[in-house]
């Protein structure tokens, strides 16, 4: 069964505007809980009305059910804010682990699917955003910590909203370099928080920022970048 790709876009611009709404929400909170259940409702939603497109054969497959497990852990290390850094540490690099295995599974089972990559693209977004909210909240880093989670969600509604030239630019090599060097200098400081580990966040943070400054150039400059 194929899924209306434009149904997909609809669904990421409208879980955009879910996350980023709760995001603020729980800042003024002081605590990640809305952003975690709003979110689960909106990827919820996402599962459900790919329902026959998960993948080529239509199942759910292993893969997207690794993803699914990560989404899962995630919101678990949300919730967590007072466990010990290094419990939490742990955790996020269980996802980060994970991240490497879906992706894996689904090349060599060919169940790779559109509805998968969204899926995998969008968990990692919420990843990145929860690890910055936690250590915001626990006072580890100021509040540029969450400046790389909110990204994602900021260039896809720039894209709905305004003239773009052309659309997305695909995941680069560089991409998910900034992406690993972002994770673990934000996992660097939740596990051993101080001068070192935060300047390592903030390189990562940095790394990111001009990963998806490439993405608006080609979106919205006059020439197209090479993925």
């Amino acid at each position: 069964m194929l899924y209306d790709s434009r149904k997909f876009e609809l669904w990421s611009e409208l879980h955009a505007v879910v996350v980023l709404t709760a995001f603020v929400a729980a800042l003024v909170a002081g605590h990640p809980g809305l952003l975690i259940g709003c979110a689960l409702v909106s990827f919820g939603t996402l599962c459900l009305r790919a329902r026959g497109a998960w993948t080529r054969s239509g199942r759910f497959g292993l893969a997207n059910t690794v993803t699914a497990l990560r989404l899962a852990l995630t919101c678990g290390l949300g919730s967590a804010l007072d466990a010990p850094g290094r419990l939490l540490a742990i955790v996020g690099l269980a996802v980060f682990a994970l991240d490497a295995l879906d992706g894996l599974i689904a090349r060599r089972t060919r169940s790779d699917s559109s509805f998968g990559a969204l899926f995998d693209m969008e968990s990692d977004a919420f990843f990145v955003l929860v690890l910055g909210v936690v250590l915001y909240e626990r006072g580890t880093a100021g509040v540029w910590i969450v400046s790389s989670g909110v990204l994602r969600y900021a260039y896809v509604l720039c894209l709905a909203l305004l003239p773009a030239r052309r659309e997305e630019l695909p995941r680069s090599r560089f991409g998910r370099v900034a992406f690993g060097a972002l994770v673990v200098g934000l996992l660097s400081a939740l596990l051993v928080p101080g001068t070192l580990t935060t300047v390592l966040a903030l390189a990562g943070t940095a790394l990111v920022c001009s990963s998806f400054a490439r993405g608006f150039v080609h979106s919205f400059g006059p020439r197209p970048l090479a993925g």
